[in-house]
C-alpha cells in the first residue's frame, strides 16, 4: 500500500510540474526556474493537483484512472491557458470558464492554428509514459466498498478546501507570492503567470466575485432600471465626440500655496475653461490607478470587475448608433491589459506604442505628437461619413517627476523650496502648461471644421 500511495502522490507532483511547464506561455523560460525557487508558489501549484489525484483515487480505487481523470482536468485547463496566452496574451481565469460558449465562438471565427508545438508533444509523451508506468507497476486497488471509498474521499476533498482558502487569500497572493524576477510587474498578464497557473487560476475564482452592496435586492434593482429606456440619438444631433483623459492633470491654482506662479502656469488652461462647460471632477484614486478612471468613465460603474467578456459601455452605445469608434494611448498595449479589455468595452480600433507611436515618436509619444495625431485619426475616420467617438488617454505628465534637474527649462517657483521640490514643481507645471498649449491647438483645429464636434477633457487623478 505504501508503494501505491507513494506513486499516487508522485503522479500528482509530476502533473503539477508539467502544468508549470506551460504556465509561462511564450514568455521567458526562466520563469519555470522561478517557480521552483519560490516554495510557496510551487506548493500552491502542486498540492491542489496531488490532492485531486488522491480524491479520484479514493473514488475509483485505482491510481491509473485517477491520474487520467486529474490529467484531463488539470492539463485541459493548462493548455487552454497556454493557447490563450499564445493568441491573446491573456491568461485563463475562472470567469472564462463561465464564458466558454463565447470563447469557442471567437476561436472558431479567428481560425487559430492549434497545431501542437514541441512543448505540447513533450507533454503528451510525459502523460503517456505516466499512464503506461501506472498500468504496469502500480496495479494494486483500494480494496474497499464504494461507500467506504466515498467517505475516505472526504479527506482529500477537505484538504482541497483548505488549500483553496490559502489560494484565495489576497494577502498571500499580493505579497507572499510576489515573483518579479523576470517579469514586468505592471503587466496584469505577467503578474498572473509569475505565480504559475493552477494557483492563480484558483485565486481568480474569488478575485472575480462582485459582492452585493448592503441592502441590495434584485427586485428593487430591476424596478429602478425598468424606469430607464434606451433611446437613439436623433440623426440631426449625431455629432462626433472626442474624449481626452489627461495623465495626472490637475488644477492647483486655488490651493493657497505661496511661492509658485500659478497664474502663468495655468494661463492657457484657464483660457480654455473660459470658453468651456467645466467643473470639478471627483475620482476614487490618488497618484495612480489611471485605469480605474478610464474604465469608470467608459462604463459608469462605481466598482470595476475584471473584464473578461463584452460589457455595457458608452463605446458600445455609440457603435450601435452608427458611430465609428476608435481611440489611442501612446504607451504599451499590454499595460493594464488594455489590448484585450478595450475590445470588451466596445473599442475595436485602438492605437498604442506598438502599432503606431513607436513609428511616429520613436517611443512613448508626448502631447506634441499625440494630440495632433488624435486630430488626424479623427479626420481619417470622419472621411467615411459617419460620426466618430474617439476615446484617448495621454501619457505626458506621468510621474515620477525629475528631482535632479529642470528638464523643461521653465521656472514657476521663487526659490524658497529645496532643489528637489523646486525641480519637481517646475517640471510638473511645465509639462502641464505644454499639455494645455497642445490642447489649445487641438481645440482650434476642431473649431475650424464645418461640422460640430464635442471635445471632453478631464484628468485621471492628481499627481
Amino acid at each position: 500500500m505504501a508503494w501505491t500511495l507513494f506513486w499516487t502522490a508522485a503522479s500528482g507532483v509530476g502533473l503539477g510540474l508539467l502544468s508549470l511547464l506551460y504556465a509561462f506561455g511564450l514568455y521567458d523560460r526562466r520563469l519555470f526556474g522561478t517557480y521552483l525557487r519560490h516554495p510557496l508558489i510551487l506548493l500552491l501549484n502542486v498540492l491542489p493537483v496531488v490532492l485531486l489525484v488522491f480524491l479520484f483515487y479514493c473514488l475509483y480505487g485505482a491510481v491509473r484512472p485517477a491520474f487520467i481523470t486529474a490529467a484531463v482536468i488539470v492539463m485541459g485547463f493548462t493548455l487552454g491557458d497556454y493557447y490563450l496566452l499564445k493568441f491573446r496574451d491573456d491568461p485563463l481565469m475562472f470567469a472564462d470558464v463561465l464564458n466558454i460558449k463565447e470563447a469557442l465562438s471567437i476561436t472558431a471565427k479567428q481560425k487559430y492554428d492549434l497545431t501542437p508545438d514541441k512543448r505540447m508533444l513533450f507533454g503528451i509523451a510525459c502523460l503517456l509514459l505516466g499512464v503506461l508506468f501506472l498500468s504496469f507497476f502500480v496495479k494494486r486497488r483500494l480494496a474497499l466498498p464504494f461507500r467506504r471509498r466515498l467517505a475516505l474521499a472526504l479527506i482529500p476533498a477537505a484538504a482541497l478546501g483548505v488549500t483553496y482558502h490559502f489560494c484565495a487569500d489576497d494577502a498571500i497572493y499580493d505579497t507572499k507570492t510576489e515573483n518579479f524576477d523576470v517579469i514586468n510587474r505592471w503587466s496584469a498578464t505577467q503578474v498572473y503567470i509569475s505565480k504559475g497557473f493552477v494557483y492563480p487560476f484558483l485565486h481568480s475564482i474569488s478575485a472575480d466575485k462582485i459582492e452585493k452592496p448592503e441592502g441590495y435586492r434584485a427586485a428593487d434593482a430591476k424596478e429602478i432600471l425598468g424606469g430607464y429606456v434606451s433611446e437613439d440619438i436623433p440623426a440631426e444631433k449625431q455629432i462626433s465626440v472626442i474624449t481626452l483623459q489627461l495623465e495626472a492633470f490637475a488644477d492647483f491654482s486655488d490651493c493657497g500655496v505661496p511661492g509658485v506662479d500659478w497664474e502663468r502656469a495655468y494661463e492657457t488652461y484657464h483660457g480654455i475653461l473660459e470658453e468651456s462647460f467645466h467643473g470639478r471632477l471627483v475620482d476614487n484614486i490618488f497618484a495612480g490607478g489611471t485605469i480605474n478612471t478610464e474604465r469608470t468613465f467608459l462604463t459608469g460603474f462605481a466598482e470595476l470587475e475584471n473584464f473578461r467578456k463584452p460589457v455595457n459601455s458608452y463605446a458600445w452605445y455609440f457603435a450601435e448608433q452608427g458611430y465609428t469608434v476608435l481611440g489611442s494611448h501612446p504607451c504599451y498595449e499590454w499595460f493594464y491589459n488594455r489590448e484585450n479589455v478595450n475590445s470588451y468595452l466596445g473599442i475595436p480600433t485602438y492605437y498604442y506604442l506598438e502599432n503606431r507611436y513607436q513609428d511616429l515618436a520613436g517611443g512613448i509619444a508626448y502631447d506634441d505628437i499625440l494630440l495632433p495625431d488624435i486630430f488626424q485619426l479623427y479626420q481619417n475616420a470622419a472621411a467615411e461619413g459617419a460620426p466618430v467617438f474617439s476615446f484617448n488617454v495621454t501619457y505626458q505628465g506621468h510621474g515620477p517627476y525629475e528631482t535632479a534637474e529642470n528638464i523643461w527649462g521653465e521656472v514657476y517657483t521663487d526659490g524658497r523650496f529645496s532643489t528637489e521640490t523646486t525641480n519637481i514643481v517646475d517640471n510638473y507645471l511645465a509639462s502641464l502648461r505644454n499639455t494645455a498649449e497642445n490642447l489649445r491647438t487641438l481645440l482650434d483645429q476642431f473649431a475650424a471644421l464645418d461640422e460640430p464636434v464635442a471635445v471632453v477633457i478631464y484628468g485621471d487623478h492628481r499627481p
